[in-house]
């Protein structure tokens, strides 16, 4: 243990430089520990569907067939891009992007969280 007070005094910036990394490591590891606590709340927590949003996208993080995803946001008789928003599919039917997101919601409520 004697010496490490020569080696920092013999090689301060490299001293310096490792007791920052440590400092680093041990502030991203307490910060991911802390973050590791509220996973559980999250847990069927998924969100609000948003207007940015696609079917296949929703269809995925809620546990949803995809197409029927699709068939209620009201784009599978339109000729829209398979990769269209919610909001780019309210554009192309006319109608507003709320009544869209509530549909969906709707049918994510009666389907359940699988």
């Amino acid at each position: 243990m004697r010496r490490i007070p020569k080696l920092i005094v013999r090689h301060p910036v490299i001293s310096l430089l490792f007791v920052a990394a440590v400092t680093f490591s041990v502030m991203f590891a307490v910060r991911t520990l802390d973050q590791t606590r509220h996973w559980e709340d999250y847990r069927g927590k998924r969100g609000r569907i948003e207007p940015w949003m696609t079917p296949g996208m929703i269809a995925h993080v809620w546990h949803l067939d995809r197409g029927d995803v699709i068939f209620i946001a009201g784009a599978s008789d339109l000729s829209i891009p398979d990769r269209a928003s919610i909001e780019e599919i309210a554009q192309e039917r006319g109608v507003p992007v709320e009544d869209i997101i509530k549909n969906i919601e709707d049918f994510v409520r009666r389907e359940g969280h699988r």
